[in-house]
């Protein structure tokens, strides 16, 4: 029973990990636009850092958390291969995109 609860948690904390780590990895120009445009900092360089490193930041938490849980043997390796394979599959194209808007804002 315990253990059909602790996966159901895991679960749903991997999903919103990787609906926002998706959403700050897409649209981080927009919001660095958006936060611009609401504030008076002058400084859209540290707007877009900020969303994407915290894409790449909320990538990393379900791969880490997957980890522990394998180590500690509270989750199947089959379960724990899956879970890692669908967060690299969304991972890699999001965060080599949000590297390129990136990059090309830096110069």
């Amino acid at each position: 029973m315990w253990r059909t609860k602790l996966l159901g948690n895991v679960s749903f904390s991997i999903l919103v990990s990787l609906v926002i780590a998706t959403v700050c990895g897409i649209y981080a120009q927009d919001f660095a636009y958006y936060l611009a445009d609401r504030t008076s900092s002058n400084n859209l360089m540290l707007l877009l850092t900020l969303p994407t490193i915290l894409s790449w930041v909320l990538y990393l938490f379900p791969i880490v958390l997957i980890c522990l849980l394998r180590i500690k043997k509270k989750i199947s390796n089959k379960i724990s291969v899956t879970y890692i394979f669908i967060t690299l599959l969304i991972a890699i194209p999001i965060s080599l995109f949000s590297l390129f808007v990136f990059a090309m804002w830096m110069g």
